[in-house]
């Protein structure tokens, strides 16, 4: 009888340590907070920037890492104006995510133009980036198709 009770006594602790073990909660995934760090370098959190040919009237997006403001600012218009662009665009910038910038132009981009985009640290972020530039360049297709109505015959 004493082989049965210790028998029972390693089965009951086998499974008592089981279900405790899996009764952990996980926790949740935190995203990563805007950069409270007192230099920011541009280049390690831009993900991607306008490149290549883009679309004569679409937004212009710049995409980070990780979020770069706090949640109060989505979809706020920016009062300073975070990019300059070569030739000028007219237009407003906002932030439609914590880690989404974009450009909305006023018109549509002109035809067969090579635009150069300049991002100041400073103005989009603050003295944690004074200094930090990002360029890029896109161009704009000389015509762009933006329907087609065929009609198929056999």
């Amino acid at each position: 009888m004493g082989g049965r009770m210790r028998k029972y006594f390693i089965l009951f602790t086998i499974l008592l340590l089981a279900l405790t073990g899996c009764g952990k909660k996980k926790q949740k995934k935190k995203t990563k907070e805007p950069q409270e760090v007192s230099k920011i370098n541009l280049e390690n959190y831009i993900y991607s920037a306008p490149s290549g040919f883009v679309s004569l009237d679409k937004n212009l997006v710049i995409k980070f890492e990780e979020n770069m403001v706090q949640e109060h600012l989505v979809n706020t218009i920016l009062d300073n104006t975070p990019l300059q662009f070569t030739p000028n665009i007219e237009g407003k910038f906002y932030w439609e995510q914590r880690d989404k910038l974009v450009f909305e132009p006023t018109n549509n981009l002109s035809a067969g133009k090579e635009f150069q985009g300049v991002l100041s640290g400073e103005k989009a972020f603050g003295k944690k980036a004074a200094g930090q530039k990002y360029s890029f360049i896109f161009k704009t297709p000389e015509q762009e198709i933006k329907e087609v109505n065929y009609e198929f015959q056999p």
